[in-house]
């Protein structure tokens, strides 16, 4: 969902909201401390500041049957603390031997995902909470493996039929 790994390490199930609409979200307006202790303010934000992060169905439908509290209690602390997140992560990349993966590439692939679908840069910054769509373009954007075969589609697409030309007089 492009969350950075400490703003889903203080998920809480009482986040998770619904609009009127239908519509699911994650109302995230904190992330877990690296102790994993409590939560503070998103990175650069204020205390209260956040953003609001479209749900997946079945996202939506795990976090359900969860109870309520952290998404990812920590052993000893009330929320997993980053270090361990971390170890984790490192440990399973290891284990598939992936190299040159951080946690933040998982946000940093959703990103990649969200614009190889053909999700606009305005919008995709605006999940991401990115102060302004150059951090996005500067930060994610780059050719896409299959960019000159959806430029064609793009091109076929809208235009059909070859332009008439006038005979010569």
């Amino acid at each position: 969902m492009g969350l950075r790994i400490r703003e889903a390490l203080g998920v809480e199930k009482a986040g998770f909201k619904e609009k009127r609409n239908g519509e699911r979200y994650l109302r995230l307006r904190s992330q877990a401390s690296r102790d994993g202790r409590s939560r503070v303010p998103l990175k650069h934000r204020k205390e209260g500041q956040g953003r609001d992060v479209p749900v997946p169905d079945y996202v939506w439908d795990m976090a359900t049957d969860l109870p309520d509290g952290p998404l990812c209690p920590g052993p000893s602390t009330r929320y997993m603390q980053y270090h361990t997140a971390h170890q984790r992560f490192t440990a399973i990349t290891g284990a598939l031997q992936i190299d040159g993966y951080t946690t933040h590439s998982l946000r940093h692939q959703f990103a990649s995902e969200c614009l190889d679908d053909g999700m606009n840069v305005v919008d995709l910054s605006a999940v991401l909470r990115h102060a302004d769509p150059s951090v996005t373009l500067r930060t994610y954007v780059h050719a896409m493996p299959d960019a000159e075969a959806r430029t064609r589609a793009m091109m076929n697409a809208h235009w059909t039929a070859a332009p008439e030309l006038k005979a010569a007089a």
